[in-house]
């Protein structure tokens, strides 16, 4: 997935755009960092 994919698939218009935006990336970094984890655990 390119940036500009991510970015869009990531903007929620209307409630307070940004945050709702920052909120969605991190949760989704935390979520694939966990997923690695997990994945270098199971290896």
């Amino acid at each position: 997935m390119t940036r500009d994919a991510f970015r869009e698939s990531a903007r929620t218009p209307g409630i307070d755009g940004k945050h709702r935006r920052f909120r969605t990336r991190s949760r989704q970094h935390l979520a694939v960092f966990s997923i690695f984890a997990l994945g270098e655990r199971l290896d």
